[in-house]
C-alpha cells in the first residue's frame, strides 16, 4: 500500500513579510558601512591636511610671497587645501597658532583672509622653543541627516565641526641648515684642476748569467806486462 507524501507548499505571503522585515535591517547595515567609510576618509583627509600645512610653515626658507614660511599665511593654507580632495573644509576652518609646547593655548595669528602676518617675528622664535600649530575643523554631511544626527551640522543639537585635525611642529629658526646639491653621476662636470700623469721609463738591469766551463773527465788506462 502506497502512502501519499504530503509536501506543504511555501506560502508566498509569509516570504514577503519576512523579506519586508529583514530588508530595512540590511539597508541600515549597508548605509552604516558607507557612512563609516566616508567618515574615516574625511578624518584622514583633515589630519593629512594639517600635517602638510604645519610642515610647510615650520620649514626654513622663504615662501612664495617673499616672506619666511612661518609668516606665509596663504602658503600654509594652500598646503592644507592641496590635501583636501572632498572639500571637507574651507579657509576659515584653518586656524594657526604659535605656542611653547603642549599645554600652552598659544596665540592665534594668520587669521582668515590674511596673506602674510609679520606679528610672528624672528625675535620670538630665537629660542627654538616655539611651535607652529595648525588646527583644521572638518565638515561631515551625512547622506541621510536624520539617521545620523550626531554627526551632522545641519541640526541644531549637533556640533558645528565634528572632525578636527591638529598638528604641531617646532620652528628651528636659529639653527642653520645647509643644503647642497648632489651632483648627478649621469652628467660629467668639467674640472680645472690639473692632474699629474706618470711616465714609465725603462731602465737597464744587469742579470747574472751562468757560464759553463768544461771540466776534465778521468780516463782509465790498463797496462799489461807479461
Amino acid at each position: 500500500m502506497k502512502l501519499k507524501k504530503v509536501t506543504p507548499k511555501k506560502n508566498r505571503a509569509q516570504a514577503m513579510v519576512e523579506f519586508a522585515i529583514a530588508l530595512p535591517i540590511l539597508l541600515m547595515l549597508l548605509y552604516g558601512i558607507l557612512e563609516a567609510g566616508r567618515l574615516l576618509f574625511l578624518y584622514s583627509t583633515v589630519v593629512t591636511a594639517s600635517r602638510q600645512a604645519v610642515r610647510y610653515g615650520s620649514a626654513t626658507g622663504i615662501g612664495d610671497n617673499g616672506v619666511p614660511r612661518y609668516q606665509d599665511c596663504a602658503g600654509i593654507r594652500s598646503a592644507a587645501q592641496r590635501a583636501d580632495f572632498l572639500n571637507a573644509f574651507q579657509d576659515e576652518d584653518i586656524h594657526l597658532f604659535y605656542d611653547q609646547g603642549p599645554g600652552d593655548p598659544g596665540i592665534e595669528f594668520c587669521f582668515s583672509g590674511m596673506v602674510t602676518d609679520p606679528s610672528l617675528t624672528s625675535t620670538i622664535l630665537a629660542d627654538n622653543r616655539h611651535r607652529l600649530r595648525v588646527e583644521i575643523d572638518g565638515d561631515f554631511f551625512p547622506i541621510v541627516p536624520r539617521l545620523v544626527p550626531f554627526l551632522s551640522r545641519s541640526t541644531t543639537n549637533s556640533p558645528p565641526n565634528p572632525i578636527e585635525g591638529i598638528s604641531a611642529r617646532t620652528i628651528l629658526l636659529s639653527i642653520s641648515i645647509a643644503v647642497t646639491d648632489t651632483p648627478n653621476p649621469a652628467t660629467a662636470t668639467p674640472s680645472n684642476t690639473p692632474t699629474s700623469t706618470s711616465t714609465l721609463t725603462s731602465t737597464p738591469s744587469l742579470t747574472p748569467t751562468n757560464t759553463l766551463t768544461p771540466t776534465p773527465s778521468p780516463t782509465l788506462q790498463f797496462t799489461w806486462t807479461p
